[in-house]
């Protein structure tokens, strides 16, 4: 499950769909890469294509795998 969440900063998290308590990624964790910066209220997080996409004020933001060195 993918959440936009305000409360604790801004940060585009993903949790486990059998355990929503286990919190598996944030953008938080390395914010120097992965900082959403503010968001529009009523934004949802779309899945398609393997990709997150996060509308935020004024952007959309991608998030995918990353590229191995």
């Amino acid at each position: 499950m993918w959440i936009l969440d305000q409360e604790k900063g801004p940060a585009l998290r993903a949790y486990s769909a059998t355990n929503l308590a286990h919190e598996l990624y944030n953008t938080g964790q390395d914010p120097g890469r992965d900082a959403i910066g503010g968001y529009d209220n009523f934004c949802l997080p779309t899945i398609a294509d393997g990709r997150v996409f996060a509308g935020t004020t004024g952007k959309l933001i991608i998030y995918g795998l990353l590229g191995r060195a």
